[in-house]
C-alpha cells in the first residue's frame, strides 16, 4: 500500500523521496558543514559520526543511513566543498585556464578551513588507510577538472593531440599541463 504525504500546493510525494530544496538539502548542507568544522577543529582521528551529528543538530542515525560511516561522510564533505569553491574556467586560452584553476585550488587549500582540513587529513593519513583513500579521491577529482581544459585546448589547436591524455594512473603528462617536456632546473 502506498501512502501519500500532503505537501504545500496540495501535491503529494512518496515517503522518503528527496526534496532537493527542502529539509533533505538543508540537513545535508548542515551535516557537510559540520563535518568540515569537526575535521578542521578536532582532526580526522577525533572527529566522529556522533560529534558531527551533534554539531549539525541531527541524530547520528541520519548520518549512518545516508553515508554509512565517517569515511564516506568526510569524503563527501571535502568533495562538496571543493566543487562549490572551484570552477573549471574556460577563457579560451589553455595557459590562462590552468593558472586560474591552480589559483582556485591554492586559494581553497590555503583558506583557514582548507588549511585546517589539509592538516587534519595529512596527520590522519599517517595512521588511517581510509584517509589515504580520501586524499587520493580528492586529488583525482582535481585532476579530472584538468581534462576539459586540455581537451578544449586540443580542439582549439593550442596543444597537440599526442601526449595530452591522462595516464592509466590518472595523471596528465607534464607537457600537457606546463608546455614543458622536461622538469624545470631548481
Amino acid at each position: 500500500m502506498q501512502h501519500e504525504v500532503a505537501v504545500a500546493g496540495g501535491q503529494g510525494s512518496k515517503p522518503g523521496s528527496r526534496r532537493p530544496g527542502g529539509r533533505t538539502a538543508r540537513t545535508r548542507a548542515a551535516v557537510l558543514d559540520a563535518a568540515l568544522e569537526e575535521l578542521s577543529s578536532r582532526g580526522y582521528d577525533q572527529a566522529s559520526v556522533e560529534t558531527i551529528a551533534h554539531r549539525a543538530g541531527v541524530h547520528k542515525t541520519t548520518l549512518y543511513r545516508r553515508w554509512g560511516g565517517k569515511d564516506q561522510l568526510i569524503a563527501d564533505a571535502i568533495e562538496a566543498a571543493a566543487a562549490s569553491r572551484i570552477e573549471v574556467p574556460d577563457s579560451g586560452a589553455v595557459d590562462q585556464d590552468l593558472r586560474v584553476l591552480a589559483r582556485a585550488v591554492q586559494a581553497a587549500l590555503s583558506s583557514r578551513e582548507g588549511a585546517a582540513t589539509v592538516r587534519a587529513l595529512v596527520s590522519g593519513a599517517q595512521t588511517a588507510p581510509e584517509v589515504q583513500k580520501i586524499i587520493r579521491r580528492f586529488w583525482q577529482t582535481r585532476l579530472t577538472q584538468v581534462g576539459p581544459i586540455i581537451e578544449r585546448a586540443v580542439g582549439r589547436g593550442q596543444l597537440p593531440p599526442e601526449q595530452t591524455r591522462p595516464s592509466s594512473s590518472g595523471t596528465w603528462p607534464r607537457r600537457s599541463t606546463t608546455g614543458c617536456s622536461s622538469p624545470p632546473n631548481h
